[in-house]
Parts: C-alpha cells; sequence; structure tokens
C-alpha cells in the first residue's frame, strides 16, 4: 500500500473512530477466557515490580496462556511449550526493562525517534527467540507477547485487521518485519495523538490500554468495510 492510501485509510478511521469502536464490540468474536486472562495479566503489570514479575515463573505462565489464546491455531508452527516461553523470555529481561513507564500516546515525535532505537532492538530480541516454532514469519506472536508485557506501549498485531488496514504482505525476514512493526507502531501513535486519546477514553471491557482501544477500532473498522 502506498503511503497516500494509508493516510488516507487513517483519516477515514479518525473520522468514524467511535463508530468503528462501537461496530467492534457489536461484533466482537473474542471468548471471554480471553479477555479475562488478558486483563489479569495486565492489571499485574501496572501493580507490580516489572523486573521481579519477568522472573516469576507463574506469571509467565499466563502471559503463556494468554498469548496462546490469542494467537490460537492458525497458520504455519505453533508457540513452543509453557516452560521454553518462559526461559526464552528471561533472556530478554534487560531489553523489556529500558521501555517500561512508556506510553505510546504520551510520545512526541523527539521523544519518538529517541526511543525507536529500542524498540526494533527488543522486537529483533524477541523475534530471535522464536516463540512460534516451524513459523518462518514471527510478527504477530512478537507483537501479542510484547503487548502483554508493555501494554501502554506495544499495540497487538495480527494478520486479518492489522496487515490489511496497514496494507502489509507476508515476509519471513526479520528485517522486513522488524520495519513493518515499526510502521504499525507509527500509524497507533498517530491516531492516539492526533485523536488526544487518554485513558479517560478507556470506558469498555476491552479498552484496556490505548494501543489496545486503537485495535479495537481498526478491528471495527476492517469489520464494518469487508463484512
Amino acid at each position: 500500500m502506498v503511503k497516500r492510501e494509508l493516510q488516507s485509510k487513517i483519516e477515514e478511521l479518525m473520522r468514524d473512530f467511535q463508530r468503528c469502536v462501537d461496530y467492534f464490540y457489536e461484533n466482537c468474536k473474542f471468548l471471554f477466557s480471553q479477555y479475562y486472562l488478558h486483563k489479569k495479566v495486565i492489571e499485574k503489570i501496572r501493580q507490580g515490580e516489572h523486573r521481579s514479575l519477568l522472573s516469576d515463573d507463574h506469571f509467565l505462565e499466563e502471559v503463556y496462556k494468554v498469548v496462546s489464546k490469542w494467537i490460537g491455531k492458525r497458520g504455519k508452527g505453533e508457540l513452543v511449550d509453557s516452560a521454553t516461553f518462559q526461559d526464552r523470555i528471561k533472556t530478554v529481561v534487560d531489553k523489556l526493562q529500558e521501555l517500561v513507564g512508556f506510553k505510546l500516546h504520551e510520545l512526541n515525535d523527539e521523544k519518538w525517534e529517541q526511543m525507536k532505537p529500542n524498540i526494533e532492538e527488543l522486537f529483533k530480541c524477541v523475534w530471535d527467540l522464536k516463540l512460534r516454532e516451524g513459523a518462518d514469519s514471527q510478527i504477530v506472536t512478537v507483537s501479542k507477547t510484547l503487548h502483554h508485557l508493555l501494554p501502554d506501549l506495544i499495540p497487538p498485531i495480527d494478520r486479518e485487521y492489522t496487515f490489511k488496514f496497514f496494507g502489509l504482505s507476508y515476509t519471513s525476514e526479520k528485517t522486513g518485519e522488524t520495519e513493518q512493526f515499526i510502521k504499525v507502531m507509527e500509524g497507533f501513535r498517530r491516531i492516539a495523538r492526533d485523536l488526544k486519546l487518554t485513558e479517560k477514553d478507556l470506558k469498555r471491557e476491552w479498552d484496556t490500554s490505548i494501543p489496545k482501544l486503537v485495535d479495537n477500532a481498526i478491528v471495527g473498522y476492517g469489520l464494518k468495510t469487508n463484512p
């Protein structure tokens, strides 16, 4: 998708943002178990000591369960077992700690440019963990894992809605998926900042963070324009 087409889509979504969110809720396909685990993990992240949680096997088991629920059985490959998932996440704790406390909607252009190399490095490090074995592409698994570890900064990405909205095409290359990840984050940041979204806009159960609220709108947009 050329930049002009994406620009037009983003502007259309922003004009109809609340209707897109409403459409998400009217047509939500998610199970209660997906929401319950998601909410539980995010609440622990916000209330606990981040580094301690990332060395807590019980917490990482909960992260594993929600990521497993969120990625399902679609596509090639499958999520590694829980013990392997936990061990691999523990190797990137320092990279995660560099980004704790930052919120995507609060990053102005200057701060975003400062932080972008750290975000790219974190994505590449988690990509290298191969959390989904037997799969060439890792972007969906990486984004959904990072969303639950840095929920106010990292948006979840899926192929059905995020990929279509941003005009992304399949690639199995780490460099290519890193570029796609940053492109999505830039789009989410622009929407959140242009609409001046704050925590006061998180009004319903799936509005668990600003990145998730924007994700809800993108899913609603996809459902509305391609019923």
